[in-house]
C-alpha cells in the first residue's frame, strides 16, 4: 500500500467516483504506473484495472467500494 500511497500522491491528478469504477486522471503516460501499483498491491476492494494514457480504470465490487476508495485516494492527492 505504501507504493500505492506514493504514485496516487505523485501521479494522480484526480479522482472521480463513477458507478462501481474510480476514475483516475493522470499526466500523460503515467496511468499504467499507477496502474502496476494498483495491481502488486493485489487491494481486496480492487477487482482490476484497465489504463490508458492519462487515465485509468479501477474496478470494484460496488458503488459504495469505488466511493470509499475515491475518498480516501482523494485525501492522499498532494501529500
Amino acid at each position: 500500500p505504501d507504493a500505492v500511497r506514493r504514485s496516487i500522491d505523485l501521479l494522480v491528478r484526480e479522482v472521480v467516483p463513477a458507478a462501481s469504477l474510480v476514475v483516475l486522471k493522470t499526466p500523460p503516460g503515467s496511468a499504467h504506473l499507477v496502474g502496476v501499483a494498483l495491481d502488486s498491491a493485489a487491494l481486496d476492494a480492487v477487482a482490476g484495472t484497465i489504463s490508458g494514457d492519462d487515465t485509468l480504470f479501477v474496478a470494484t465490487a460496488s458503488d459504495e467500494a469505488a466511493r470509499a476508495l475515491a475518498r480516501l485516494w482523494g485525501g492522499w492527492l498532494g501529500t
